[in-house]
């Protein structure tokens, strides 16, 4: 499952074509609004988590990235606590997050002209 966080629905609307490629390679996609997110949760919400046979989270890699959004670094954690914080944001954003709808984001799209 991917989650991805976006400003509004509008701008979810511009870049339909990222969700639709990864619902076509059956990835589940949720989209949630940023100003639902709390600070700290933002903080860890560009994660990857890696569970064990149990599907417990084991490690987490963590992307930081400026206030233009640009990569700055990568953080792989591997500590339980550090793990199991990232993961409960994970959770936290999952929780509030909306399943993709493709219907829903063709009629927010802008109209192209000619």
């Amino acid at each position: 499952m991917r989650i991805f966080i976006v400003k509004s629905h509008h701008f979810a609307a511009t870049v339909k074509d990222v969700f639709k490629s990864n619902v076509k390679h059956h990835i589940k996609v949720k989209i949630a609004l940023q100003r639902s997110i709390q600070r700290a949760d933002m903080q860890n919400s560009n994660c990857l988590l890696f569970f064990n046979e149990d599907n417990e989270p084991l490690y987490a890699l963590v992307a930081k990235h400026n206030h233009k959004g640009d990569f700055e670094s990568a953080i792989i954690y591997g500590d339980p606590d550090t793990v199991r914080l990232v993961a409960a944001s994970y959770h936290r954003i999952s929780e509030i997050s909306e399943d993709y709808h493709p219907s829903h984001y063709e009629r927010l799209a802008p109209r192209k002209t000619a």
